[in-house]
């Protein structure tokens, strides 16, 4: 069980990611630079730090749900294209 994403998925080009249920901790390792989907739903991520998906320049949906967010650190993170971010089931 990995705490960080592996860093052999971190440079594929893909549509969606399905990291759901993985109790992954980090969003740290994010480089996929064609992103458009990523799903986090489910894991033990508490915080999203500034810059995490603005090297996603493609991403337009993130779904964090039901996961132990606590803040997000700035709006400046979110990649420029982004129309859904969810967060629910948390305490933001």
């Amino acid at each position: 069980m990995y705490n960080l994403i592996p860093r052999a998925y971190t440079h594929k080009v893909t549509d969606g990611l399905d990291l759901s249920k993985n109790s992954l901790s980090d969003l740290s390792n994010l480089r996929y630079k064609c992103l458009i989907e990523l799903d986090m739903d489910g894991n033990q991520i508490s915080i999203v730090q500034p810059g995490a998906f603005s090297d996603l320049v493609h991403l337009t949906y993130v779904y964090l749900d039901s996961n132990q967010l606590k803040s997000i650190q700035s709006a400046k993170l979110f990649a420029r294209n982004l129309e859904s971010f969810e967060g629910k089931s948390s305490n933001i």
